[in-house]
């Protein structure tokens, strides 16, 4: 394996598809500024978003709705995977409210627009019982705050391939992305 005990059905080194940008500590506003010219540049055919626990608000739904529309208005011909982003150490329902947004609204709102966009839940495998979004568990979390821990970092990693194994069709149906089967 790479780092971890995560090991995807394919490397994407090894077809040229290493290219990835990551802002630690970056908010919405600050990726919405930079994503068109990023999305030109790049010409990803997958983009993986997982953004919005920096600065977390009830207005995080709308901006993470104008930063899809953006990419999405620079081109229509790539898939996105929006997660529901990992929770704060202590429940916050703006942070509830986000992931359920991404989840019921903004996914369902843009595939029915005929978009290649999906969600992938990074939430629930934090919480002690997963009918109930503020059981959070602090074993979960390195920093005390927010940052995982090695176990749950590669349980994320596990999240996105199962993610990403779910948005290969359209990627294929597009000619995007061609890996082996």
């Amino acid at each position: 394996t790479f780092g971890g005990v995560v090991r995807p059905p394919f490397d994407l080194r090894e077809i040229g598809a290493e290219r990835h940008r990551g802002y630690g500590g970056w908010r919405i506003d600050q990726i919405a500024a930079c994503i068109a010219e990023w999305v030109n540049t790049d010409d990803p055919d997958l983009i993986l978003l997982m953004l919005g626990i920096n600065g977390i608000s009830e207005k995080s739904p709308e901006r993470m709705e104008r930063l899809v529309n953006m990419i999405f208005s620079v081109t229509s011909d790539l898939s996105l995977i929006v997660a529901e982003i990992t929770p704060l150490i202590e429940y916050d329902e703006n942070l509830f409210q986000y992931n359920r947004y991404i989840r019921e609204d903004l996914i369902p709102l843009y595939r029915e627009k005929g978009f290649s966009i999906f969600s992938v839940d990074q939430y629930t495998q934090y919480l002690t019982d997963p009918s109930d979004p503020e059981s959070i568990d602090s074993n979960c979390f390195s920093n005390g705050i927010n940052h995982p821990t090695s176990r749950c970092y590669e349980k994320i990693a596990e999240n996105w391939v199962h993610a990403i194994e779910r948005a290969l069709p359209d990627l294929r149906k597009n000619n995007r992305l061609i890996i082996p089967s």
